[in-house]
Formats: structure tokens, sequence, C-alpha cells
């Protein structure tokens, strides 16, 4: 969801600064479009690097899941002794 965020705060940003410089072009025309294209360059690059992240994070969830069951069903599953478990761990 946050990732979604500052993907629609990423294209209201280039939208916002499209049409601003359309009605600046007259008085900063030179300055603002190379400007303009390097920060939608930046944002372009940001969404492509958030995809590849969410990529692995999703191979790696799939990972850990195809072993947790096949875990389940070679029945390998052994509670961890109190000692083992921090405040924070849940016992399934």
């Amino acid at each position: 969801m946050n990732n979604r965020r500052g993907v629609l705060l990423g294209m209201l940003l280039g939208i916002g600064a499209m049409w601003a410089s359309r009605k600046l072009r007259p008085l900063f025309g030179p300055l603002i479009s190379p400007l303009l294209k390097q920060s939608m360059k930046a944002t372009m690059m940001s969404m492509e690097r958030a995809r590849e992240r969410a990529a692995e994070l999703g191979e790696t969830m799939e990972d850990i899941w195809a072993e947790a069951q096949q875990e389940l069903e070679e029945g390998n599953i052994r509670p961890l002794p109190p000692e083992e478990l921090s405040s924070g761990d849940m016992v399934v």
C-alpha cells in the first residue's frame, strides 16, 4: 500500500509539473524542461527498483511457503521449546 502511495504521489507531481511547465514555459522553458525530464526519469527508475524488490520478496515468500508446506506434508514439525522463544514469537 505504501508503494502505491509513492507511485501515486510521483505521478501527481509529474502531472502537476507538466501543467506548471506549460504555463511557465515562456518564462522558464530552458530551465524547467530538463528538470522535469530528470524528475520523471528518477520516478521511473524508482518504480522499476520497487517492482524488482517486490518480485524478489514474492519469490522469497513463495520459497518459504513451499518449504513450510513440504515440512507439513512430511510431518517434520517440532515445536520450539519455551527457552528458544522470544516474547514476540508466535507458536503455530
